[in-house]
């Protein structure tokens, strides 16, 4: 499937994604994103997730977890930290899954590029 290209105006530039690829033009010049080196932030964990809880599957009261606790070696990067509720974050505490019992319904993963331009969407950014 082929698909148009999209751009995004944003303060620094102009966004283009095309097949899924963020491309990132100033002054005549295309970098393509890494995706390792997304931020990662709230929101975009959270529609990476689809705005549910990965432990029970609720949609409110949203916070973020680390799967493996940075007390015991877990890293804060997109393979680690899922959408958790509220109440399960507590739950969890600083356990692992195996200790508190509770895994992840979906592992983790870098979000495709569309989850940023459709986070991108939601903060204002005119396309």
């Amino acid at each position: 499937m082929i698909s148009r290209p999209m751009q995004i105006s944003t303060r620094i530039g102009v966004v283009q994604a095309i097949a899924g690829f963020p491309r990132f033009g100033y002054r005549g010049m295309i970098l393509l994103r890494d995706a390792h080196r997304r931020k990662i932030t709230r929101r975009a964990v959270f529609a990476r997730d689809s705005w549910t809880c990965q432990y029970c599957g609720s949609r409110s009261n949203l916070t973020v977890d680390h799967v493996i606790p940075r007390s015991k070696g877990g890293a804060s990067s997109w393979e680690n930290i899922v959408a958790s509720c509220a109440p399960c974050n507590r739950r969890k505490g600083d356990r692992l899954p195996r200790q508190a019992g509770m895994h992840p319904r979906r592992a983790p993963r870098t979000p495709g590029a569309e989850i940023f331009i459709a986070v991108a969407g939601e903060n204002g950014v005119q396309s």
